[in-house]
């Protein structure tokens, strides 16, 4: 009752400032809010994910799971794509990484995934390769990846970022 008879005693010129302050924060709360949100993230219609591998190698998708590619990051933090989709396991030791990779067939968005073709990549990390350079392999079949192997010593490696063949 107190704060209601204060109200009263005040001016007209504070009233009016009042009023306006309870209005712009009930605009604030009704029309600030919801832009901000409707504003960020694409509306969250859109994810992406990734998981690191050593150095600055990792593997990345975007939208959807059936894009994952083994991409390389440079010093100025941008990224490149350096083994295109679809990626299902990855191994690395301290000399090389190797990864399989199942070729997607069609045009975005009617990709699929050939599960019935695996493709073996190898990358050399003494020479630090991005896509196309020397010390990057691949695509290969599994014989010609048994082969560069026996070449250069690669001993058995185990592939510890696994991912659904089929996701």
């Amino acid at each position: 009752m107190q704060a209601l008879l204060k109200i009263c005693l005040l001016s007209p010129f504070k009233l009016a400032l009042l009023v306006a302050l309870l209005l712009m924060i009930r605009l604030f709360k009704f029309i600030m809010i919801p832009c901000a949100v409707l504003l960020s993230g694409c509306f969250g219609l859109f994810d992406s994910g990734g998981d690191h591998i050593v150095g600055p190698y990792y593997t990345g998708w975007i939208d959807v799971h059936s894009s994952r590619y083994l991409g390389k990051r440079d010093s100025n933090d941008s990224e490149i794509e350096i083994i295109p989709a679809y990626i299902y396991a990855v191994g690395h030791n301290n000399r090389f990484i190797v990864a399989k990779q199942h070729p997607l067939n069609g045009k975005f968005p009617d990709e699929t995934i050939n599960t019935t073709q695996t493709n073996y990549y190898l990358i050399d990390l003494k020479l630090e390769p991005g896509q196309g350079e020397k010390g990057m392999y691949g695509p290969m079949d599994a014989s010609q990846f048994a082969n560069l192997s026996h070449e250069l010593h690669l001993n058995e490696i185990t592939y510890d970022l696994t991912y659904p063949e089929k996701p």
